[in-house]
């Protein structure tokens, strides 16, 4: 091992742990070891596909770590509920992997950049995030109710009463009730309102978003 290569190593574990520490700090499934083990050990990769390769197909090596990284990152996806969370965790797994390639073929200021970057997404951008939800957001609502006392039109109505867009995904009936589920748009303030008045509606029986 040479100087250039310990170099690689040692701003790979700290750009990578910087990266971590982020997702750490959020308390997300890949933390601080594991995006510094996998910047780590994309830079780590690198390097030997040059000293193995003799620097000719070196991008060999490079091309599976992107492939080998995505089965890592799917870990840490899951459903919860209606929606699917831990895509932005797993999208911060290959970009750790990236910024160790980077690092590992020499291009330190590179990674550098691409670091701030990732912590501009990651930090700045979640307020834009947050932003937009308060301003438009989208519920998954599943809503069961006294079919005798209730029906979809009359939920359909309040959605629009309520001034919220709707699209219907599927239903389940019995003999006395109706089980829906609903994609229901609209601000976030008034979302919370309706779930307020779905409480008091006699006809409904149960809901969850």
């Amino acid at each position: 091992m040479n100087t250039e290569d310990l170099t690689s190593l040692l701003i790979s574990l700290l750009l990578g742990s910087i990266l971590g520490f982020e997702r750490e700090y959020k308390s997300k499934a890949a933390g601080l070891r594991t995006i510094a083990l996998i910047c780590v050990g994309a830079t780590l990769f690198t390097l030997m596909s040059k000293h193995i390769s003799f620097y000719q197909n070196a991008d060999r090596m490079a091309s599976n770590i992107v492939t080998g990284i995505g089965f890592l990152g799917a870990g840490v996806i899951y459903k919860e509920g209606f929606n699917v969370a831990g895509l932005t965790t797993a999208a911060t797994i290959w970009m750790g992997a990236a910024i160790g390639v980077t690092v590992g073929g020499g291009e330190y200021t590179l990674g550098v950049i691409s670091l701030v970057i990732s912590l501009v997404i990651l930090s700045i951008l979640e307020y834009v995030q947050a932003w937009i939800g308060r301003i438009h957001q989208k519920r998954t609502y599943r809503i069961t109710f006294q079919s005798m006392h209730f029906t979809l039109k009359d939920l359909e109505l309040f959605f629009k009463e309520n001034c919220l867009e709707f699209r219907k995904r599927k239903e389940a009936r019995n003999v006395t009730s109706i089980t829906c589920i609903y994609d229901v748009f609209g601000k976030e303030a008034v979302l919370d309102k309706v779930n307020e008045k779905l409480i008091n509606l006699d006809a409904i029986e149960s809901f969850d978003f």
